[in-house]
C-alpha cells in the first residue's frame, strides 16, 4: 500500500503543518502589506510610537501569554484547532511582518508614488503596480 510517508518521505502531520504555515504566510501578507505600505507612504504623526507598538509585541515573554491564550481559547471553543494555531502564528509574526515590509517600501522611490498619483492611479493601483513589483525580490 501506497501512503504519503513511504512515497515522498513525509508523514500526513507534517503535511498539515506545512499547509498551516502557508495560510499563514498568506494571512499575514495580505494585513502586513496595507499596513506596511500606510507607514511608509502615508506615515501618522507619531510613527515612532506605532512601530514601537509592533516591536515591543515581541518582548512579551511566552510564559506569560500561554495562559490567556489558552482560557481564551477554550471559551471560544478552539482548544485543538487548526484556526487556533492560524491566529496565534499570524499574531505573532504580524509585528515583524508589517516591521520588514514597511523597511521594503521606504526604499522606493518617492517620485514613482507622486508620478502614479497625477497619472490617476489609485492607492490600490499604487500599490499592485508600483510598490509591490519593486519590493518584490
Amino acid at each position: 500500500m501506497v501512503t504519503a510517508e513511504s512515497r515522498f518521505g513525509v508523514r500526513p502531520e507534517e503535511i498539515a503543518y506545512r499547509t498551516l504555515d502557508g495560510e499563514t504566510i498568506i494571512i499575514n501578507l495580505v494585513i502586513a502589506i496595507p499596513a506596511a505600505y500606510a507607514l511608509a507612504v502615508r506615515p501618522v504623526k507619531k510613527w515612532r510610537d506605532v512601530l514601537f507598538f509592533f516591536i515591543s509585541t515581541k518582548f512579551l515573554p511566552v510564559v506569560a501569554s500561554i495562559l490567556p491564550i489558552w482560557i481564551l481559547a477554550k471559551n471560544l471553543g478552539l482548544l485543538n484547532s487548526r484556526n487556533v494555531l492560524i491566529i496565534l502564528y499570524t499574531g505573532i509574526n504580524l509585528p515583524l511582518a508589517i516591521w520588514m515590509l514597511r523597511s521594503f517600501f521606504r526604499e522606493i522611490p518617492r517620485e514613482l508614488i507622486e508620478a502614479a498619483e497625477i497619472d490617476g492611479a489609485s492607492l490600490r493601483g499604487q500599490l499592485t503596480s508600483i510598490i509591490l513589483p519593486m519590493a518584490a525580490p
